[in-house]
């Protein structure tokens, strides 16, 4: 009854678009910008290849880290990464550029960024916010922080008093989105919190490695982004960092974004390669 209920509910098409472009490591003010500029230019390429033919593309999805990369081989990287303004402010310089681009396509965009915030002093968030033509509409930090790597990122349930929303979902005309990050994948309670605040698209930004990638024996990543999409009757989309171990190490990165339909269905889905783009036509929903 729900899958007959959200396939009597659509209007209208759209194309979504998962970059999984290879992120250059080795922060600094130079190079974030370098990742940003690419991302923007990664856009614009998306805009003049298939919109001109009268695809109507209204969502991008980048990758976990896209523009700082991993400080996964940094002892004390928050306090690093704060000290040497590595870790951004959302919103801030690099985030309006993004609304900037969100406003000329009339789109949304999301991938994850290592955030500051004055309001938690001594603390970064691994945190994606869902950008759109009008500024940001929700902001999530990551609630379940990949614990051997990711030490470095604080969860708003380790800090007494956090006052943030801890599952946003943006109410927008393409539909309800709601975005999370990689590991927290593997816990089924973050999307049914999402879809039970009336969430109609899940979106996952990863940083994936293998051996958990999109192949068998361990195809952790498409067992799970499909899992997720049959157990909530909600369109996955889920784009990851495609990256080799000399380019990101201590992990490679194996790509495999992937859009799947409410019943499971794969879609869509890009091979191990940088920047390789997977489209599928989503539905819009109604509110």
């Amino acid at each position: 009854l729900i899958r007959r209920q959200r396939q009597m509910c659509i209007r209208d098409r759209y194309y979504a678009v998962a970059i999984q472009m290879e992120t250059i490591q080795k922060p600094s003010p130079e190079v974030i910008d370098q990742n940003l500029r690419r991302a923007l230019e990664l856009i614009d390429y998306v805009f003049m290849a298939y919109s001109e033919l009268g695809f109507p593309i209204k969502l991008i999805v980048f990758p976990e880290f896209f523009l700082q990369g991993v400080p996964y081989t940094e002892s004390g990287a928050a306090k690093e990464w704060i000290a040497k303004k590595h870790a951004l402010y959302v919103p801030g310089e690099q985030t309006d550029k993004l609304v900037e681009k969100a406003r000329q396509y009339d789109i949304y965009i999301t991938g994850s960024i290592i955030e500051r915030d004055d309001e938690y002093p001594g603390h970064v968030f691994n945190t994606a916010p869902i950008i759109g033509p009008r500024g940001i509409i929700t902001k999530y930090r990551k609630v379940q922080t990949w614990v051997p790597l990711e030490h470095w990122a604080t969860s708003p349930h380790s800090i007494s008093g956090y006052n943030g929303e801890l599952f946003p979902v943006a109410d927008t005309p393409i539909g309800k989105l709601a975005v999370s990050i990689c590991y927290d994948w593997l816990f089924p309670e973050v999307t049914r919190n999402y879809v039970a605040n009336g969430a109609e698209v899940l979106i996952r930004v990863s940083d994936y490695p293998d051996p958990w990638g999109a192949t068998p024996p361990m195809d952790w990543w498409t067992v799970i982004n499909r899992a997720r999409a049959i157990e909530n009757c909600a369109y996955v989309i889920a784009c990851n960092q495609a990256a080799s171990l000399k380019q990101m190490p201590i992990f490679r990165h194996p790509g495999g974004s992937m859009i799947v339909d409410f019943e499971g269905r794969i879609l869509a889905q890009a091979d191990g390669n940088p920047v390789s783009y997977t489209h599928l036509r989503a539905h819009e929903t109604s509110l």
